[in-house]
């Protein structure tokens, strides 16, 4: 990609020569200046999604928990309810003592 030196152009003045290699410099700078605002962009938006995605995984993780706490929950409330001795309030009915 890189492009061969070109010689000067002979009826070309050393101020014409000098002039034509200060505009490639500027522009070569000009370029590497967007290039280094890209890269700094691009950093910018990869240290963003880093952060959300470990975020969402922390966020996956507290949900799993949850739902596992959910599910031991109900499942106790559905042994509770489809067990043949039901718990009855006991304290209230006198004839028990």
């Amino acid at each position: 990609m890189s492009k061969e030196k070109q010689p000067p152009i002979p009826s070309e003045s050393n101020a014409e020569t000098h002039e034509r290699q200060r505009q490639r410099a500027a522009d070569f700078r000009h370029r590497l200046t967007e290039l280094h605002a890209r890269f700094v962009n691009f950093n910018q938006e990869m240290a963003a999604l880093d952060f959300h995605t470990k975020q969402n995984l922390e966020n996956k993780d507290r949900l799993t928990k949850h739902m596992a706490s959910m599910s031991l929950l109900l499942g106790l409330k559905k042994a509770k309810e489809s067990s043949p001795m039901q718990s009855k309030t006991v304290g209230t009915d006198i004839s028990l003592l």
